[in-house]
């Protein structure tokens, strides 16, 4: 039989040909379905996604803020946070994440700045897109860009002041300045007051600089006003005390923590039909009261040393919870673990693993423990603990969006109150900051006679958008804003921004409207480092992305990995599993 050499392949028969041949060849490098984009094509690419990002984000800049609507599946998402925004918003292209994952770390060391650490990143690398078309070298452009964030240091420590405000207010404004235009005048002011009751219960030293903390905590309750939030300074859980003939407070509380479960396991052999038969009604009465019997001693010690509250990480059998209710004591179960480490920490108490040797020292302690009916709905206040440091904030309110943008602000304020205790210098805020910047940046150009005058000036131009931007939040004209910051500037009114209550140019020392320097600095570093970082990418590779089918497949075989067997092996108690 003769082989037919002339036919040609159909379409999906063709292998794709190789970039790269060594001695005549082929090499594959990259997989099947890869993208890879080099040169300027792949520096003009990321920028125009730095442009982008800006447009995304520039909405979200400045307390007079817009608010986004996400959707997400059958779930929508009103927000005006930007880290939300972030969270909810699928990021595909590897600059987007970068840029986003930059502006998360500013907001975690600060509690502030994300929106200004990509608007500055973007409009920086702009401006040097315009640089790239008259034919500069990228490292060309970065060099300058290193010259410039020196400068930028050197200025910025020249402006930063030395606090001279009292920190009650400082704190209140922070937060009157982060809910203006959301709240009621009143309601804003409850809410400074009540971050600044936090700060002094709890101490600045013990704030925690990033979104989770073990010692400050908030809860959110549906029903009321925001003016009925209030600080309990022990704990509050969302919990429901499990019997009806349990007490309701107990006082000079000795609480015991039990990881794990008080129940009997029931590990699932091969057959889950398994049944134990009784031929005689003695027999059946015998095992059930050996059964509680084993039950009642998983309590012996516990109960020996005077426990009052009982606190379970999982479940507490029902015959256990009619045995504690006839003792008078209080029984609560099933804990999230960070939540029931949080119990721990601020009754002083040792979680017990070993029921059968309980020592008085495991026991922690509290002044009332007591259950609350909030909306109808019961909680379980814990005041007065060992720790007076651990506080939890309750926050009332109508909806789930009104609550989740208070609870933001509020958060992100903790991390500025400790950045403020770290080093207390200020800077002028309503883009007086950026513009001294700017219009220094441009008077130091002048001092090179190559390509880095260029960048400079570049970087300065990126300064200056911010108050533009900051403006016309407000509805003032860019061009008027620029025009009058840059002449009170150039008189030497080197605190002269934007009053965004009143709509014009005044001086923030006088309104003592100001930003913290900390913050301020950690933007313009972080600006700064993704700019030269995204500037000298100039090959990027991007896998294909998986079909349906094939991340399907993918899954399946994850769920059935040796590892996974194994686990489930484990869990179940099993020998073998097939």
């Amino acid at each position: 039989m003769k082989l037919d050499t002339t036919r040609r392949p159909l379409e999906h028969e063709r292998v794709p040909l190789p970039d790269i041949y060594e001695d005549g060849k082929p090499v594959y490098i990259l997989s099947k379905g890869a993208s890879r984009k080099t040169g300027r094509e792949a520096l003009r690419e990321n920028i125009q996604v730095a442009q982008v990002m800006v447009e995304f984000v520039k909405d979200l800049f400045g307390p007079y803020r817009m608010v986004k609507m996400i959707s997400e599946g059958k779930t929508t998402y009103v927000t005006s946070d930007l880290l939300t925004a972030f969270r909810k918003t699928p990021l595909s292209h590897p600059t987007a994440q970068l840029i986003a994952g930059a502006a998360v770390a500013t907001y975690r060391e600060c509690g502030g700045g994300a929106a200004s650490t990509v608007i500055l990143a973007g409009k920086i690398l702009e401006n040097c897109q315009q640089l790239l078309d008259l034919g500069v070298h990228p490292n060309a452009i970065a060099d300058g860009l290193l010259v410039a964030f020196e400068k930028v240091l050197e200025i910025a420590n020249k402006l930063a002041i030395r606090s001279n405000v009292d920190e009650s207010e400082f704190i209140k404004n922070v937060v009157r300045r982060s809910l203006s235009g959301k709240l009621p005048a009143h309601e804003e002011e409850y809410l400074a007051r009540l971050i600044y009751q936090l700060v002094k219960t709890v101490g600045v030293e013990n704030l925690s600089g990033s979104e989770r903390s073990d010692v400050v905590d908030f809860k959110k309750a549906l029903g009321g006003s925001l003016s009925e939030s209030e600080i309990i300074e022990g704990l509050i859980l969302r919990k429901e005390i499990p019997h009806m003939d349990m007490p309701r407070a107990v006082k000079d509380a000795k609480i015991a923590l039990v990881k794990g479960r008080l129940r009997l396991d029931r590990k699932l052999g091969r057959d889950e039909n398994r049944k134990i038969s009784f031929d005689k009604p003695e027999e059946l009465s015998r095992f059930e009261h050996s059964k509680q019997d084993l039950l009642r001693g998983f309590l012996q010690d516990i109960l020996r040393v005077g426990v009052n509250v009982l606190m379970v990480e999982e479940g507490i059998d029902d015959f256990l919870l009619e045995y504690l209710a006839r003792l008078g004591i209080l029984a609560i179960r099933r804990f999230p673990p960070p939540e029931f480490d949080r119990v721990a920490k601020a009754t002083g108490a040792t979680a017990i693993t070993d029921l059968y040797h309980v020592a008085p020292s495991d026991l922690g302690w509290a002044e009332v423990v007591e259950e609350r009916k909030i909306n109808r709905q019961p909680w379980l206040c814990i005041r007065g603990c060992k720790n007076p440091r651990t506080v939890d904030v309750l926050l009332r309110g109508t909806t789930n969006e009104v609550l989740d943008d208070v609870e933001r602000v509020l958060k992100g304020t903790l991390p500025m109150i400790k950045a403020l205790h770290e080093d207390d210098r200020l800077v002028w805020a309503g883009g007086a900051f950026e513009e001294e910047i700017s219009a220094s940046l441009r008077n130091y150009a002048s001092e090179f006679a190559d390509k880095r005058q260029l960048t400079v000036t570049a970087v300065a131009d990126a300064f200056e958008y911010l108050p533009v931007l900051l403006g016309e939040t407000v509805d003032l004209k860019g061009i008027d804003v620029i025009a009058e910051l840059r002449a009170k500037h150039n008189q030497g009114q080197r605190s002269a921004g934007i009053n965004l209550a009143e709509k014009r140019i005044a001086d923030m020392d006088a309104l003592k409207i100001y930003d913290l320097y900390k913050m301020k600095l950690q933007v313009v570093k972080t600006a700064f480092e993704t700019a030269l970082t995204i500037l000298r990418i100039d090959d990027f590779i991007i896998g294909r992305k998986l079909s349906e089918p094939e991340l399907n497949y993918m899954q399946r075989m994850k769920g059935s990995s040796p590892e996974k067997l194994e686990k489930m092996r484990e869990d179940y108690g099993l020998e073998t599993l097939e």
